[in-house]
């Protein structure tokens, strides 16, 4: 039921019926109608017949939405929600809105209700032949068909259409590590090099595998200098622009080597 209160304001005619419901953000709205009704009696069974009406106005016009909503639209929808409820970092949503540039590159104007396997398949070929790679265009497959499947279960359409189709294989990530005769040499240059903070910083990430986020988070009582041990009990994370302290979901202890630790130089 939308409307899920409703009541009567004031004590002589004429009575207005309150109907009050959330919108899609979870905030009360109301729509008030004055009553024809002259006494409370009659007003309370107007009450319920335009309760009942309105209802079915509501049900009528969500019937329409769900026939015309396009792809771009729903998944729009989607991403909103994920990241109205604050259950994803807000890194991760700025990464699936960028997926769903690459869905709306051959699907976003397709209406939601007609999409299928075929359409998909086809617009996964052509994102690979102008050039994505596997990796880009699986992380657009998963999303959207995690969206369909929430639109399968808000009765939106009957079906996944993505639950026939195969996503690309994903590629291998190329090595980013540093060989054993470049280490060394950076090792050789920092032990040279002033102590700046950006040059403690990369000692510090050579030496324990911090990420850039999780070294920018460290304060004073994460660091351990008896038993050699910096805590990540923080991150600092980047979102358009701006910055903000991202908790991890556990703390986790980074022990630093003994030959070439970062807590020697502090």
């Amino acid at each position: 039921m939308h409307f899920t209160n409703a009541f009567i304001r004031g004590k002589k005619p004429p009575f207005r019926g309150v109907f009050k419901y959330k919108d899609k953000d979870g905030e009360w709205r109301q729509t008030v109608r004055t009553l024809k009704a002259q006494g409370i009696s009659e007003a309370k069974r107007e009450l319920a017949e335009m309760r009942i009406a309105l209802e079915e106005e509501h049900e009528r016009k969500a019937e329409v939405a769900k026939a015309t909503m396009t792809v771009d639209e729903y998944l729009e929808s989607y991403i909103s929600d994920l990241d109205r409820s604050r259950s994803l970092e807000r890194s991760t949503i700025n990464g699936y809105r960028c997926y769903a540039k690459n869905v709306s590159n051959g699907l976003g104007r397709i209406r939601l209700s007609e999409l299928n396997a075929a359409q998909v398949r086809a617009w996964e070929a052509k994102l690979l032949k102008d050039g994505l790679s596997g990796t880009t265009v699986r992380k657009a497959h998963v999303l959207l068909k995690s969206a369909c499947e929430q639109a399968v279960q808000a009765d939106l359409i009957p079906r996944n259409p993505l639950s026939a189709v195969r996503p690309p294989k994903a590629e291998d990530p190329m090595p980013n590590a540093l060989s054993e005769r470049t280490r060394r040499a950076l090792l050789t240059y920092l032990d040279a090099a002033a102590d700046t903070p950006f040059n403690l910083a990369v000692l510090m990430a050579l030496s324990t595998g911090m990420r850039e986020g999780e070294l920018c988070g460290l304060r004073w009582a994460d660091v351990d200098l008896k038993n050699r041990t910096l805590w990540v009990r923080r991150s600092v994370a980047r979102d358009n622009g701006k910055y903000y302290v991202n908790l991890p979901r556990r703390a986790r202890a980074c022990e630093t080597s003994p030959s070439r630790s970062p807590l020697r130089r502090s």
